[in-house]
């Protein structure tokens, strides 16, 4: 994940203007709806924080989070976090 996320910090350092949003995902494996949504919801932040860290300013981030409602990935390993970079 470090690396997909130095990734990110280079696109983003790249493009000033662009901005990136992330969602937090748990799969309907790892518990109860509830605490998958707060599960999802601290995933979501963690990779935020990381982001904000390496000096990525807030406003250009928008965090999102959907428990175990939706799993676009096949394996679980894959539903935790996504995160899209546009302009």
């Amino acid at each position: 994940l470090l690396e997909r996320l130095d990734h990110v910090l280079e696109v983003l350092n790249k493009y000033p203007e662009a901005v990136v949003g992330i969602t937090g995902y748990a799969d309907h494996w790892t518990g109860t709806p509830k605490w998958n949504m707060t599960l999802s919801e601290r995933r979501a932040n963690a990779v935020a924080k990381r982001l904000i860290e390496a000096g990525i300013d807030e406003s250009r981030i928008t965090k999102d989070w959907k428990g175990s409602e939706e799993n676009p990935f096949e394996t679980p390993e894959l539903n935790r976090v996504s995160v899209i970079v546009t302009k």
